[in-house]
């Protein structure tokens, strides 16, 4: 058990400083310049292979460990905290452009992103009226549910450290993109658990 741990932490930590660096404007300048208008296509398409390797290694890590012993009462309420996960990640794509996110939107108009401009006006509502990152917050509720084995607790446990440090990363690009706007937004809203929102002004736009 202890190799397994060790080894996928290995594949975790190699996925965050690599994800993180290509997410730098230096690493996405310097992509721009290879493939211009494709990007963030080719960012996304090396994220998805990289984290098919690293789940792959981490499965061979931990094959033959035995799932928990949990009770049908404790499984049927992780279940349903599964669902509650898919329905808010789906709920917080839907507030995304996803052909932006994708980077497919970028390749089609033949254009790469311009890293120091806003390319849409800062969203605050819907989910985001509770919680700034409502994707990332589905994303771990339905990891943790989904963590009935060892090997899907150590990546429900690594996945979710990767969000948190990863969020604050992302917080310093859109306070550098939509400056004060931002701030008040961060300062009225929690980042990952939800709260009743608070009565604000719509950001300038």
């Amino acid at each position: 058990m202890g190799l397994a741990i060790v080894v996928t932490s290995l594949a975790w930590i190699s996925f965050g400083l690599l994800h993180s660096w290509l997410a730098s404007r230096a690493a996405r300048r310097w992509m721009q310049t290879l493939v211009g208008p494709a990007e963030r296509l080719v960012y996304n398409g090396i994220a998805l292979v990289h984290l098919a390797l690293v789940l792959g290694i981490s499965a061979a890590a931990f094959v033959g460990q035995p799932g928990f012993d949990l009770p049908a009462s404790l499984r049927l309420l992780l279940h349903g905290l599964q669902l509650v996960g898919v329905a808010g990640a789906l709920l917080a794509l839907r507030e995304y452009d996803l052909g932006r996110f994708t980077g497919w939107k970028q390749w089609r108009a033949g254009a790469a992103d311009d890293l120091d401009a806003s390319h849409e006006a800062l969203v605050i509502g819907g989910l985001h009226d509770y919680v700034r990152h409502p994707l990332y917050s589905a994303s771990i509720l339905l990891l943790l549910a989904s963590a009935t084995t060892p090997l899907a607790l150590a990546t429900a446990l690594f996945a979710s450290a990767y969000f948190i440090i990863g969020l604050r990363f992302e917080e310093a690009r859109l306070l550098r993109l939509y400056g004060e706007a931002y701030s008040n937004y961060c300062a009225a809203t929690p980042a990952l658990l939800p709260h009743w929102p608070r009565h604000r002004p719509s950001p300038p736009k």
